[in-house]
């Protein structure tokens, strides 16, 4: 699937992007989620031929705009919290154990 109005691709479960100059480090934490209790986000690949990013692809709905209101539940909002608590706490962890690279 390629996305008209974004950068990105999705093909055979993987999402191909363009890389940043953040990508190393952005790499660098999605590897460190799993290995440190949080399994909700994709995992880094590598890259391709043409030096895009390649991570895997997370299938699902999004509460952005328009507004989705399948997710506007207590259950959904209290289960959305728990999710971002634990994705803050092991980013905290994160960032007191890697040494981050400002090369480009």
């Amino acid at each position: 699937m390629i996305n008209q109005n974004k950068d990105y691709i999705i093909k055979n479960g993987y999402v191909y992007r363009p890389k940043g100059i953040w990508t190393k480090n952005v790499h660098k934490f999605l590897h460190y989620l799993p290995n440190n209790g949080f399994s909700a986000a994709p995992l880094p690949v590598g890259f391709d031929e043409l030096g895009n990013e390649i991570v895997t692809y997370i299938p699902g709905n999004t509460g952005g705009f328009p507004s989705n209101a399948n997710l506007k539940s207590n259950n959904i909002l209290t289960s959305a919290a728990k999710l971002l608590r634990k994705l803050h706490n092991v980013s905290t962890e994160f960032l007191q154990d890697i040494n981050i690279d400002h090369s480009q």
